[in-house]
């Protein structure tokens, strides 16, 4: 693009995407959209799949990688996760287990978490707002948490809603 400085990529820093991004990655279709040949079939640069970005998740190293970095990649998978949630793949033990939820703590603080650790999910706001120094929370806004069904169901953190593990009593 004419407003960025140019620069040369690597085949292994290129993405051929039109929808979502891999953060560190040059993302080609919107640039060149009518090269498909060239720098799918020729070159050989991946399409954005769900495997890639699986892929991604699974080599993140939480020493260097920051929160914008992980929540892109989760709203990546979240892009091309089929329609069905329930005909897609099943969350895998060995995603599960890697840390790469964003999780606030009580002190404020982020950090990032495993599928198995315990933390909550916002999905109503006044429950948020009472226990906001209290429990750990996902790292999106109630508006992002809306956005983000697909991928929670997936994971299989449904549990996890605020709305299903708070009880009321007057």
């Amino acid at each position: 693009p004419l407003d960025q400085p140019k620069q040369w990529f690597r085949v292994s820093e290129c993405v051929w995407s039109g929808e979502g991004a891999i953060v560190g990655k040059a993302c080609l279709e919107p640039i060149y959209p009518d090269l498909a040949g060239l720098f799918v079939e020729c070159l050989e640069i991946p399409r954005l799949s769900l495997a890639l970005v699986y892929q991604e998740l699974l080599a993140i190293d939480n020493t260097k990688s920051t929160i914008p970095y992980v929540k892109n990649l989760l709203w990546s998978l979240q892009a091309l996760l089929p329609p069905e949630t329930g005909a897609g793949p099943v969350f895998a033990d060995e995603l599960a287990s890697r840390p790469i939820f964003p999780v606030r703590m009580p002190d404020g603080s982020s950090k990032f978490l495993t599928a198995l650790d315990d933390f909550a999910i916002i999905d109503r706001q006044h429950y948020a707002d009472a226990l906001k120094n209290r429990i750990k929370f996902l790292g999106f806004t109630l508006d992002e948490v809306r956005r983000l069904k697909p991928l929670i169901e997936w994971a299989g953190l449904t549990d996890r809603y605020l709305s299903r593990s708070v009880v009321e009593q007057t």
